[in-house]
């Protein structure tokens, strides 16, 4: 499947994750950083992650320069300890976007316990027959 098309179809389409991010951030002036287009246009390879959703939402948000960086960031898979230490070091303030079925979920809930990390602020992306929802989640 060529890359064009798998942007517009597929089980779970790079459009669909980027309407329903950017209908959501900007309430909170976050930059959007995804972490849920984990092997999007037919790629295996462990290494890659979002950036496809990250380039996509940096150009709709004008903010290529400010978010390069991330883009680079998202490539290799992330553990939550790694999630956690980018929110704490960033100095623009990060919303991360994770797929529900994603492992990640548990380790940044148990890493952000007790409101440890002030900064850390997820949403989840939760896929139904309906399209995609996002859901801020609540680290306390």
């Amino acid at each position: 499947m060529s890359t064009c098309r798998r942007f517009y179809s597929g089980p779970v389409a790079v459009s669909e994750r980027i309407v329903a991010i950017s209908a959501q951030q900007g309430r909170d002036g976050r930059v959007p950083v995804s972490l849920a287009g984990a092997q999007v246009c037919g790629d295996a390879s462990p290494a890659w992650g979002s950036v496809e959703d990250n380039l996509w939402l940096s150009a709709l948000n004008r903010n290529q320069g400010a978010a390069a960086q991330l883009w680079a960031w998202s490539i290799a898979r992330h553990s939550a300890q790694d999630v956690v230490n980018l929110a704490d070091s960033s100095p623009t303030p990060l919303r991360f976007y994770v797929n529900d079925a994603s492992p990640l979920l548990a380790d940044l809930r148990k890493l952000a316990a007790g409101r440890k990390h002030p900064g850390l602020a997820v949403s989840v992306l939760r896929y139904d027959a309906g399209g995609v929802s996002v859901h801020p989640l609540d680290l306390g």
